[in-house]
C-alpha cells in the first residue's frame, strides 16, 4: 500500500487502529505471507491485513491446515509465516505446528484474537486462558492486552518490531496474543487526535531495527585445528540445513574435497545427490554392512553440519564410540542423540564452511584418502529394485532418477523418507532441494507444508507421503496450490510397524491399533476435492504417471497402491546384500 493511502486510512475505533499498525509492523520486517482463519473476534486484525498487503493473505478455514501450511511457506523463504486466529480453542490447533517450528527453529509468528479478561473469567462463550498456552515451545509469548491509548504506538511498534526479529535470528516461535472488547466491525468511536497523529507518523517507516552480527570469526578454536590436522579418517556428515542455497553446495564440494576421507550427506540436507558413492559418500547407516563397516574401521574424526541425520542406528552406533565430534549449527542448539558431541561451533553455515576451508588451506592440510567401499553393494542392491515388484524402494530410486534438475521434493516421515535416505548411487547426481518435518517427526499436515512451500515458489514441487500420512491431513486438498504433485504410497495403513520386530509379538490382538488398516482409495478422494488423480499398481503404470506429472502446473494426486507383502519381503531381502 502506498503511503498516501496509509495515510488516508479510515481507522474508526482503537481495535482496528492497532491492528493495523501490528500488522503493518510486522509486514514492514519482510514476511513471506499471512495465514489467516476465519471468526468474529479476530475481525480487526482481518481487515488489517487486506489494508497493509492483500497479495501476502493465504485464506484458509482449517487452523490445523492453516499453521502447517504457513510452516511450508517458513521452510522455502527462511522468513516468518503470520498465523492469524480467533479466540478459544481455534490456537490449540497450531500446537503440532508451533511445536515442529520450536524443534526446527522455524520463525513462526502466532498472533491470537482473545476477549477481555473479565469475560475470560466470567466463563462467557468461547474463551479459554490463552496467553502462555504454548510454554516453553515459543522464545517468547506476550500478551498486548486490550487495545489502548495509554500505551504509546512507538512502544506498541517497537515491541512487536523486537518479537519478530527474535523469531528470525534466534529462530524459532513467538506468541502474540491481543484482546479486543466490542466494537469488532465498523463501528465508530472516537480515537483522540493526538495519538491518531502520532500513530500516523509510524505507518510510513518500520520501528527500531534490530541487526545481527552475521559472521563467525576467522580462526576456529585450537582443538578443531588440531584435530583437522591429525585426523587420518575424517568423516563430515550433514543433517537437515535451513536456506541452503547455490553457494551452501558449493561449500560442501570444495570442503570434502579438500579434507577427503568420507562424507554423509542426510536426505534432509539437501546434498545426499550432488555428489554419488564413488566420491567417498557413505550410504546410510541403516543398512547393516555400512554399520558394520563404520564398527570395524571406525573414523578419527566426526564434522557434523545442521539437525539430526535421520539414522537411529547411527546414533547408537556412535554413543558406545570415543571419537572427536564436533558441531557446526547455527543456533546455540544441541542436535545429539547419542550424546557425544565435544565442542559446538554456532553461527552461519557459510561463514563455517568458508573458515573450516581456509584452516585447511593455512595449515596445508591434504586430501584424507577414503578407506571404505560399498560400489558393488549398491550396484546389487540397485539391480534387486529393479526386479521386485513395485514397492517403496523402488518409487523414491525411480523419482530421484526421472525428477528433472531444479524440482524441489517434500518428503513425508516413517517409511517413506528412510526409503528416500537409504537410497544410494554410484552413476547419478542431481541437485534438487528436499523438505520434511523432522523436527519432530509427525505424519500430521503434510499436504498443508507442501502447499504453503509450493505457493513461494515457481518450482516444481514432489510431495511424497504415506497413506496414514495422508488422511491426516486430506482436507488441505480443498486450498488451491500450483505446481504441486502429490504422491501418495498406499499400504493400507502404518507399513513401518511391519518391519518392525514388534511385528514378530506372538500376541498379534493389538497390532491393528498401530497399523489402522484401512480401505480409503486416495484417487476417489482426491476427485471429490475435485482434484485431477490417478491411481496406479504397477511398475510400468507408475513410470509413466511420474513423467506424465510434469507436463502441467495443476495440483495432481498419484496413488501408488503397493502391496505390502512384496514391500517387506524386498526390504528383508536388501539387508541380506553383502
Amino acid at each position: 500500500m502506498n503511503n498516501e493511502k496509509k495515510n488516508h486510512l479510515d481507522f474508526s475505533n482503537i481495535n482496528r487502529l492497532w491492528s493495523y499498525l501490528v500488522i503493518n509492523e510486522i509486514n514492514a520486517q519482510d514476511v513471506s505471507g499471512f495465514y489467516p482463519s476465519p471468526g468474529l473476534r479476530n475481525a480487526p486484525l482481518l481487515w488489517a491485513i487486506t489494508k497493509v498487503d492483500n497479495e501476502k493473505v493465504f485464506s484458509g478455514l482449517d487452523e490445523r491446515s492453516q499453521s502447517f501450511r504457513a510452516l511450508g511457506a517458513c521452510k522455502k523463504t527462511g522468513l516468518p509465516s503470520v498465523l492469524l486466529c480467533t479466540s478459544g480453542t481455534a490456537m490449540a490447533n497450531y500446537y503440532p505446528a508451533v511445536i515442529e517450528a520450536q524443534k526446527d527453529n522455524l520463525p513462526l509468528i502466532i498472533i491470537s484474537s482473545d476477549r477481555p479478561d473479565d469475560l475470560v473469567w466470567g466463563d462467557h462463550n468461547q474463551t479459554i486462558t490463552q496467553e502462555n498456552l504454548y510454554g516453553n515451545f515459543v522464545l517468547e509469548a506476550v500478551d498486548l492486552g486490550l487495545p489502548s491509548e495509554d500505551i504509546s504506538p512507538q512502544v506498541l511498534t517497537t515491541k512487536v518490531a523486537q518479537l519478530i526479529h527474535k523469531a528470525k535470528f534466534q529462530g524459532g516461535p513467538i506468541h502474540i496474543n491481543i484482546r479486543f472488547r466490542e466494537p469488532l466491525d465498523h463501528t465508530v468511536k472516537e480515537i483522540d487526535k493526538n495519538y491518531l497523529e502520532k500513530a500516523h507518523a509510524l505507518l510510513n517507516s518500520s520501528s527500531t531495527s534490530f541487526h545481527p552480527l552475521n559472521y563467525l570469526a576467522g580462526e576456529l578454536p585450537s582443538f578443531v585445528i588440531d584435530k583437522l590436522s591429525s585426523a587420518k579418517k575424517p568423516l563430515i556428515t550433514v543433517g537437515g540445513l535451513r536456506n541452503i542455497n547455490d553457494q551452501t553446495i558449493s561449500l560442501f564440494r570444495e570442503l570434502t574435497d579438500k579434507l577427503g576421507g568420507h562424507f554423509h550427506f542426510d536426505i534432509t540436507s539437501s546434498l545426499k545427490f550432488i555428489k554419488n558413492n564413488s566420491e567417498g559418500q557413505i550410504p546410510s547407516p541403516d543398512h547393516p554392512e555400512v554399520l558394520e563397516s563404520l564398527k570395524a574401521d571406525s573414523p578419527d574424526l566426526i564434522l557434523h553440519f545442521g539437525s539430526r541425520i535421520t539414522s537411529k542406528f547411527y546414533y547408537q552406533w556412535l554413543s558406545n564410540e570415543d571419537i572427536p565430534h564436533i558441531h557446526f549449527g547455527t543456533t546455540w542448539e544441541l542436535k545429539d542423540p547419542s550424546g557425544t558431541i565435544d565442542h559446538k561451533v554456532f553461527g552461519p553455515i557459510d561463514a563455517a564452511l568458508g573458515t573450516l576451508i581456509s584452516t585447511i588451506e593455512n595449515h596445508s592440510i591434504s586430501p584424507r584418502k577414503s578407506w571404505l567401499n560399498w560400489d558393488q553393494i549398491i550396484a546389487k542392491k540397485e539391480s534387486v529394485i529393479e526386479e521386485a515388484p513395485l514397492s517403496f524402494a523402488y518409487i523414491s530410486k525411480k523419482a530421484i532418477e526421472l525428477a528433472s534438475v531444479g524440482s524441489q521434493f517434500y518428503i513425508g516421515n516413517s517409511s517413506i523418507i528412510r526409503s528416500f535416505n537409504n537410497y544410494s548411487t554410484t552413476t547419478n547426481n542431481k541437485n534438487f532441494k528436499v523438505f520434511s518435518n523432522r523436527g519432530v517427526s509427525g505424519i500430521e499436515g503434510f499436504i498443508s507444508s507442501a502447499i504453503g512451500l509450493s505457493e513461494q515458489s515457481h518450482e516444481l514441487t514432489y510431495l511424497f507421503i504415506g497413506d496414514v500420512s495422508a488422511l491426516h491431513d486430506i482436507n488441505a486438498l480443498h486450498l488451491p496450490s500450483n505446481n504441486l504433485k502429490i504422491i501418495i504410497l498406499n499400504n493400507s495403513g502404518g507399513g513401518i510397524f511391519k518391519l518392525l520386530p514388534i511385528n514378530n509379538d506372538s500376541d498379534q490382538s493389538y497390532l491393528d491399533l498401530l497399523t489402522t488398516p484401512h480401505q480409503s482409495s486416495f484417487n476417489d478422494i482426491a476427485k471429490a476435492f475435485k482434484v485431477k488423480a490417478n491411481s496406479v499398481a504397477t511398475k510400468d503404470e507408475f513410470l509413466q504417471s511420474f513423467k506424465d506429472l510434469a507436463k502441467s502446473k495443476e495440483t495432481e494426486v498419484l496413488e501408488v497402491i503397493i502391496d505390502d507383502q512384496n514391500n517387506i519381503d524386498l526390504f528383508h531381502q536388501l539387508k541380506t546384500i553383502k
